[in-house]
Parts: C-alpha cells; structure tokens; sequence
C-alpha cells in the first residue's frame, strides 16, 4: 500500500513537506512534517483517497485519526483552503473520520497560525478534532471518542 506523499508528488514544483500514513485497528495514524505547499497537498488528497480506500478493504470505517506534526505545521493560507476542501470531500465521499487528534508540540513553527485555521476547516464539516502536545493525550482523547 502506498503511504507516503512522496509517492504522488507528480508536480512541476517539488512537495515541501511530508505526509507518512499507516492504519492501526481503527486508527490512522500520521506523521507530518512541514512547511507544506499546495504541491504537497495535492500528492495529500490522491494519497488520502487511495489509502481510505484500500484501508477499508480490510477494517470498516468510521476510523480515529492521530497526526502527529515534526519540523513545523506552517502552511500558507492556500494550503489552508485546500485542507479544508479535502476535509469537505472527505465527509461528502462518507470518508469522514470518527473524530481526529493532532499532536502539535509547544511552540512547533507555524502552530499559532495553522492550528486556528484547521480548527475552524473541522468544526466547519462537523468533525470531531482537537489539538494536544502528547501523543499520550491525544490517543487518550481518541479512545473516548470511539465507538
């Protein structure tokens, strides 16, 4: 299974950024690394719905999501946008996760900015999300959002 934006980064422009994906149970979990670009984005959404799609081959959706940033999570407001419609097709497609956690560690470049935005692209789609500096918290938070 392909899970990795390096392989859909099919751009003139190179991805900057990095999204690693693998499912365990019912949970995705996601290590990124920023900054991202819309070229990162777009390798996103085409690694987003093929890895839906053959996850659910084998564990029946709805899943948790866990996505754990490193580096940074700066995004410009075009990025922004773009996640929010990904979040939009997502639910549309009846793809939507359960609830999803970001682990965003203290003072991680770009979080003052990103992490609003990406708040307001969930509650906008009615996604269950929240932002912790654990991973400890965050599964925690997962695991009672469970059904």
């Amino acid at each position: 299974m392909k899970n990795t934006t390096d392989e859909y980064a099919n751009e003139p422009f190179p991805a900057h950024g990095r999204v690693e994906m693998h499912l365990k149970g019912k949970m995705i979990c996601v290590k990124a690394r920023g900054p991202f670009n819309q070229e990162l984005m777009s390798a996103l959404m085409q690694l987003e719905q093929a890895f839906l799609a053959k996850a659910m081959l084998s564990v029946a959706p709805p899943f948790l999501e866990l996505v754990q940033f490193e580096v940074s999570v700066l995004a410009s407001h075009e990025v922004m946008h773009a996640h929010a419609e990904l979040l939009k097709m997502l639910k549309a497609a009846g793809m939507a996760h359960q609830a999803t956690a970001y682990v965003v560690p203290r003072n991680l470049e770009g979080a003052m900015f990103t992490t609003p935005i990406a708040k307001k692209n969930y509650a906008a789609v009615n996604w269950p999300f929240e932002v912790f500096e654990t991973i400890a918290d965050a599964e925690q938070w997962l695991l009672t959002r469970a059904a």
